[in-house]
């Protein structure tokens, strides 16, 4: 398909105000997530990672060669943290993980996506509601933290629950319209602090150890 000088022009500028957008919404959500994060369970970073794609290869193998999904990471995106830096999880530990999708067709179980080993054509998408998960996972007996990653992660479950998959542990979650978490974190958080119930003191930033 041929475009004349017209279109490609209006194309450029409308990519240019797109990644600029975009990096601006970052710069603002991540942040957050550490926010919640450590006023919440006093917790620290663990790992994030692409929910629905791989991190893309670098070096020598051709971008071309591999999903055009896989260079937007951040589109279905999971950051996770944790009581602990230890690699063994004890009873009351507790991790909290959040899933953002900027469009919850993306999500590998969507109506779109249903019965598709293919990730969806970005021109087939209609802008579904963008949704953060937030999964609270709590360990019932000593572990190795890595379980928590085969553990359940529903979208949906607002009781605490112990994981079939990972009986070591027990969850909880809830997710909001990324909007509305955007406008009111607070929300977020209070429902974090009510179903943790933790009573630590707080410290600053500076004074964690």
């Amino acid at each position: 398909m041929k475009y004349d000088l017209q279109q490609t022009t209006k194309l450029v500028t409308q990519l240019q105000q797109a990644h600029r957008l975009a990096a601006a919404f970052y710069m603002r959500i991540l942040p957050l997530f550490d926010t919640i994060a450590y006023q919440t369970l006093y917790s620290e970073f663990w790992f994030w990672e692409p929910t629905e794609t791989y991190t893309p290869p670098r070096d020598t193998y051709p971008p071309s060669g591999t999903s055009a999904w896989c260079y937007l990471p951040l589109f279905a995106s999971t950051h996770a943290y944790r009581d602990k830096t230890y690699s063994k999880a004890v009873k009351g530990d507790k991790a909290l993980i959040f899933r953002n999708y900027i469009d919850y067709d993306f999500r590998s179980d969507s109506d779109l996506r249903a019965g598709k080993n293919t990730k969806p054509d970005p021109l087939e998408m209609s802008g579904k509601e963008a949704v953060v998960e937030v999964n609270l996972y709590r360990c019932l007996q000593e572990s190795d933290w890595k379980m928590v990653k085969e553990a359940d992660r529903p979208p949906l479950q607002p009781d605490w629950q112990q994981s079939g998959k990972c009986p070591q542990f027990e969850f909880c979650s809830m997710h909001w319209p990324l909007a509305k978490f955007l406008a009111d974190p607070n929300i977020v958080t209070n429902w974090i602090k009510e179903k943790s119930a933790i009573a630590k003191p707080v410290t600053g930033p500076e004074q964690a150890s």
